[in-house]
């Protein structure tokens, strides 16, 4: 696996796992000089380190034992309840080191020790050490040496700073009150120099399934979540890549540990019906760490737990049918998609780093500040509140469940709503992004490019750039000139609709890319929809009494009491035609949006302006013209006739309007009826 990841660093064909971790880490390592050999040396050495191989690769899909059946989500994708944290300021580790989380703290790979930690613990860390010498020397193994017993201390320490998950009847806080609030603040102290942090994992299970039970209602009456003991063959995996190693290694233990078991049990119990033995041997096995439940959804896909799930069913392959061991599952009350998505949502909101197969992202240096239960609390209560809008999001990012999975091709109705979610969130999303975009135009008053590079850069960051593309066609205005580079659709949606032209900057991460191209394909539909939002603007612009809208409206209500109206009569109907003209100022031209230097929705066209395009049938330039000649013979159709007196309000009736009606009535009729028109009823349709 270590050569392997060696041979993805290639200058000259890198794989794509290694440029993707190079982004991250040089993203999450801003103050590093990557142009010191050192530098670029060390990010090299941990990519190989912490690479890992995947169990799922080794067969195919249809075949894996523990692959069939997934729906596809890479492990990183996958919501963590319990892990290693992104960094210094992330919730997790800071409730960590507060004693309001459970977790397993990791030591450096040297421990320093202190006499004061030692007297504390000392009749624990004797009994301790007592009874792995005598393991040791059974196995016989040399005893344990310093290093190793003030490992062993550490050890101690660490348990009893962290939090426990609920069990044996009593919660969190009433584990801390036995353990974290009886530490010693040396011991504490001791503890935090010897931690390895970016090792550390931190364990939040018990608060999420609290928080579920406050987001979801199952219509039944039901607990959110349910405790089950079921056959780990009912369920299957949502991810598709499992850690060989983590498999493996925890399979060996249930093997060894049941077999272990079950010797002492017909050991001390001679002559024990299969029933009595089965009993026992079960309450034993369920004290180990691996028969702590996992996380499942109540469609039989597995939210978090995986690796337990695989190395109950890779030890039970090996262990008679007495030995077998089932699967405990917190079932939450909802499918895998909803699931999933609130699980990802609270891994975001607390900072547990994504797991990842390949090598992880660095863990962000920095003193872990202090934090509270009340603080915790109220970031819980954040998300109950805006859990609608969080998930939307979440959706709308549409990336980690992948449809054309195993899982979803066999059940087509459940691939077809976990599409519909995905591609309605991300068009709900796309279209927000657009709105920004034009509000913060709106705003400035001034069109992109005469923005300063200070001011696009203030409003966009480097979402929003110039781009050394040239547009398919030359012009006069500066503004037909500049083509910009934006990150995402509903960014195009938004310059198009302002007039620019634009042109999508493709991720380097090949999944990122796979989905920007894909959501062209629903460009011209958002497009459409966006008109949508244009108009709610325009309706904030009139509650708000903008400038815009209070002279539109002044000058309309000049026009109604000049005809001879009320204009408090007529205030709707202001409204409504200040609304259509405000959204023809955002007529979205979709030649300008490039692909490359091709355009994606005109092709290779010839750049010639829209108002160059000869045009077979529209509105005519003028009255003096060969068209309206024709058209008042009754030689050809006029599709639409209108004249220049409209009042919009029905205010004021021009008094030629029946006339007009009347004659232009006659000349559709056909040559015939025209030539019978007089020339001075033939001038008063002309002026």
């Amino acid at each position: 696996v270590k050569n392997a990841a060696k041979k993805h660093i290639d200058a000259k064909n890198p794989h794509p796992k290694w440029v993707q971790y190079q982004e991250k880490y040089k993203k999450d390592s801003p103050d590093l000089d990557f142009n010191d050999p050192a530098v670029v040396k060390e990010m090299e050495k941990n990519y190989v380190e912490s690479y890992q191989a995947d169990l799922c690769a080794l067969y195919s899909p249809s075949q894996n034992l523990l692959c069939s059946g997934h729906i596809g989500i890479d492990r990183e994708k996958m919501p963590q309840t319990n892990g290693r944290s992104a960094g210094h300021d992330t919730v997790a580790v800071r409730a960590l080191k507060a004693g309001e989380a459970a977790g397993e703290f990791k030591p450096l790979k040297t421990i320093k020790r202190d006499a004061a930690v030692e007297a504390e613990f000392a009749e624990k860390l004797s009994k301790v050490v007592a009874e792995t010498n005598a393991d040791r020397v059974k196995k016989g193994k040399p005893e344990l040496t310093d290093e190793e017993i003030t490992k062993k201390l550490y050890e101690l320490v660490g348990k009893e700073h962290s939090l426990k998950n609920q069990f044996e009847g009593k919660t969190q806080q009433e584990h801390k009150t036995e353990s974290y609030d009886k530490l010693s603040d040396a011991a504490k102290n001791w503890l935090y120099e010897n931690t390895d942090w970016n090792d550390t994992e931190v364990n939040l299970e018990t608060p999420f399934i609290e928080w579920l039970n406050g987001v979801i209602e199952p219509e039944n009456g039901k607990p959110s979540v349910v405790l089950k003991e079921v056959d780990p063959k009912d369920y299957a995996p949502s991810q598709q890549q499992l850690v060989a190693s983590k498999v493996d290694g925890t399979a060996r233990q249930i093997q060894e540990k049941a077999i272990e078991v079950a010797e002492g049990i017909r050991a001390d119990n001679p002559g024990i019906s299969d029933e009595d033995f089965r009993t026992k041997y079960l309450e034993e096995m369920n004290r180990q760490w691996f028969m702590q439940p996992i996380l499942t959804a109540n469609d039989g896909f597995i939210v978090d737990g995986h690796h337990r799930w695989g190395a109950i069913r890779v030890g039970n392959s090996s262990l008679p049918e007495e030995l077998q061991l089932p699967l405990r599952a917190n079932e939450i009350q909802t499918d895998i998609i909803e699931a999933l998505t609130l699980g990802k949502i609270f891994q975001d909101a607390f900072g547990i780093k994504e797991a990842r197969l390949g090598a992880e992202n660095k863990w962000r240096e920095g003193e872990i500040a202090d934090i509270s239960r009340e603080e915790i609390s109220q970031l819980l209560d954040g998300l109950t509140k805006d859990v609608g809008t969080l998930v939307d999001k979440k959706y709308a990012e549409g990336d980690f469940i992948q449809l054309g999975s195993v899982g979803l091709s066999n059940n087509p109705d459940y691939a077809a709503r976990a599409k519909e979610r995905q591609i309605n969130a991300q068009r709900d999303e796309t279209r927000k992004i657009a709105g920004d975009v034009v509000a913060k135009v709106r705003k400035r008053g001034k069109p992109l490019h005469e923005y300063t590079p200070e001011e696009l850069k203030e409003d966009f960051g480097d979402s929003i750039k110039p781009s050394d593309m040239k547009p398919l066609f030359t012009s006069s205005n500066p503004k037909d000139m500049a083509v910009y580079k934006v990150d995402n659709v509903g960014q195009a949606i938004a310059l198009m609709a302002l007039g620019h032209h634009v042109t999508l900057e493709y991720s380097s991460d090949e999944a990122i890319a796979k989905k920007q191209k894909e959501s062209l394909s629903f460009a011209k539909t958002l497009q459409e929809e966006f008109f949508k939002d244009i108009k709610k603007m325009g309706e904030d612009v009139i509650a708000n009494n903008e400038k815009e809208w209070l002279d539109f409206k002044a000058k309309e209500e000049k026009t109604i009491t000049g005809n001879g109206g009320d204009p408090a009569a007529h205030q709707e109907a202001i409204q409504k035609e200040f609304l259509k003209k405000f959204a023809d100022q955002y007529k979205t031209n979709l030649c300008n949006f490039y692909d490359g230097n091709e355009n994606v929705f005109c092709g290779n066209n010839l750049g010639i302006p829209r108002e160059k395009m000869p045009q077979a049938g529209g509105r005519l330039a003028g009255a003096n013209t060969r068209g309206a000649e024709l058209g008042l013979a009754g030689e050809i159709p006029l599709k639409k006739v209108t004249h220049k007196h409209v009042d919009p309000y029905g205010v004021k009736k021009w008094d030629g309007e029946d006339r007009f009606r009347e004659i232009m009535a006659r000349v559709q009729l056909g040559p015939e009826s025209a030539a019978s028109i007089s020339d001075e009823d033939r001038q008063f349709v002309m002026d």
